[in-house]
């Protein structure tokens, strides 16, 4: 991707309004998220086992049944765990430019629409983010409107072009009633893990907003 330095002319294609943004959005990196000793629940979150989402049986139907067999479904306000990838896996975000501009659209996004984008980690080639089905939506076009809207916007910033992310994503469905301070905490340890820094609160490129129920 190279240079993601901005010009002052395409600054205005973000919708930003930062230090408004800023001031007015309740956001915490994870760090601060997993010292909290408030539980963080979502009502009818689905158990999991491994990619296949399971919820109660009484809530299942033939036809959901059948798409329980098959793989995904999608169960409103169920939390997800989500991954994915940049094009051909390229190290975009290595460049602080580009982590700090995708990093802020995040944020724009989750302060958009905090019931649906709670946290994320940006990774040199990848993103890991904790989303959340409203009814009337769908795992699929939940998170290819996330990857659209801040393609969109980060080749709009940079002058770039081609494709941003790669195709797909990987998905992992959080248990029922089941804390989120462990998940948060070991999606919050993956720079660490990948030995890109010695603390976690080294790592500037972690965000979130949660709502408690």
């Amino acid at each position: 991707m190279g240079d993601c330095s901005i010009s002052p002319e395409r600054l205005s294609a973000l919708d930003r309004n930062s230090e408004c943004q800023r001031a007015v959005a309740s956001e915490n990196s994870l760090v601060e998220i997993r010292k909290s000793p408030v539980a963080f629940h979502i009502n009818l979150m689905a158990p999991l086992n491994s990619r296949r989402h399971t919820v109660p049986m009484s809530r299942i139907s033939t036809s959901q049944s059948s798409r329980l067999r098959r793989g995904r479904i999608n169960a409103p306000d169920c939390a997800y765990v989500i991954t994915f990838c940049t094009d051909n896996r390229a190290a975009v975000f290595a460049n602080p430019n580009c982590a700090s501009l995708m990093h802020d659209l995040f944020r724009n996004m989750a302060i958009a629409e905090p019931e649906s984008l709670y946290a994320w980690v940006l990774m040199p080639d990848h993103v890991h983010c904790v989303m959340v089905i409203r009814p009337g939506q769908t795992l699929a076009r939940l998170v290819g409107s996330l990857k659209g809207r801040t393609a969109q916007q980060f080749h709009a910033a940079t002058g770039k072009r081609g494709s941003l992310w790669q195709n797909g994503f990987h998905d992992h469905a959080i248990r029922r009633h089941e804390h989120m301070d462990p998940i948060l905490t070991y999606m919050a340890e993956n720079p660490l893990r990948a030995g890109l820094v010695e603390h976690i609160a080294d790592w500037p490129w972690i965000g979130g907003t949660w709502m408690e129920q």
